[in-house]
């Protein structure tokens, strides 16, 4: 990330760090499960699915199950009133692993009922950790240059959300599945890593600049 004046060194390392997360989030959560969803059901349910007498198809399957991503969008006001409340870093550290879960139950698929039930949880934990990021990195910019911010961090929006897709697709051309979300799982613990780093260290400081104040 290039320097912003009025920015330090390291709340521009924060920046990027939030940056990178969001691309994780978006990449793997909004991009390898939506763009792998249908593969993933026609293998598990080759003939589709019928509940009473109804036959339902992988396409309709597909669509019902990828709705619940954006039907999380509707919980932002939600989800920012938590991360105000609990802290921002707190919603991502705990997405984050939701997250794992849902790409090893899609890894490895032991009850399709509990892997299908759980991604509306991984997809709201994922609409969470976006709002809290997206006020992360708001409240860490200048006013004066927020609008040049923000544009960069949603350049890592656009980017992700175009390569996780074409990610899957192209994956699934030569390896199997299981291998493209093991693949997203490893990107995630990344994001988390490099975000706990950065975040936990954020947090000291604030704790030793409380500290000096109460002395």
């Amino acid at each position: 990330m290039s320097p912003v004046p009025e920015l330090t060194r390291f709340q521009r390392r924060q920046i990027l760090t939030a940056c990178i997360t969001y691309f994780a989030f978006l990449t793997v959560m909004s991009g390898i499960p939506v763009g792998s969803m249908g593969y993933f059901l026609s293998q598990k349910l080759p003939d589709g699915l019928t509940i009473a007498g109804v036959a339902i198809g992988i396409a309709t399957l597909n669509g019902v199950i990828i709705s619940t991503r954006w039907a999380t969008g509707v919980a932002a006001p939600y989800f920012g009133y938590l991360g105000d409340r609990q802290g921002r870093e707190e919603v991502v550290l705990v997405a984050i692993p939701i997250c794992l879960v849902s790409l090893m139950l899609l890894a490895f698929p032991a009850s399709l009922l509990a892997t299908v039930l759980f991604l509306p949880l991984a997809f709201a934990a994922t609409g969470a950790s976006i709002t809290a990021l997206d006020a992360t990195v708001g409240a860490l910019a200048s006013a004066n240059r927020r609008a040049t911010v923000m544009s960069m961090y949603a350049t890592w929006q656009d980017v992700g959300s175009a390569i996780g897709p074409l990610v899957a697709y192209a994956a699934l051309g030569f390896t199997s599945s299981m291998l493209v979300y093991i693949g997203g799982a490893v990107l995630m613990v990344g994001a988390l890593a490099a975000f706990a780093c950065v975040f936990a260290r954020s947090g000291r400081l604030l704790g030793a600049e409380a500290r000096s104040v109460n002395r």
